[in-house]
């Protein structure tokens, strides 16, 4: 198993190729040897968005909030995200 302390990752910040929007990321990790599940830790800054709606008809995305709150935009809602919230 591969443990990730979301304390010891370097971030660097990433522009979003939409002005005004950015973000801060670690790299991209592998779940593992079958290569399924790739993911990133994410920041961002207070009062900021990481890009504008969107959706992907081909790959899901999954939000941990390990601090703070984030808004999540869906078709049917705008909701709050809170820490521990999945």
């Amino acid at each position: 198993p591969k443990i990730f302390r979301s304390g010891e990752l370097k971030l660097h910040e990433r522009q979003s190729p939409v002005p005004g929007f950015c973000w801060h990321t670690s790299e991209t990790f592998q779940s593992g040897r079958a290569g399924i599940l790739d993911f990133a830790v994410r920041s961002l800054d207070p009062g900021k968005f990481s890009y504008p709606y969107h959706f992907h008809s081909s790959s899901e995305e999954l939000f941990v909030i390990l601090s703070g709150k984030a808004m999540l935009r869906t078709p049917e809602s705008v909701s709050e995200l809170c820490r521990g919230d999945l």
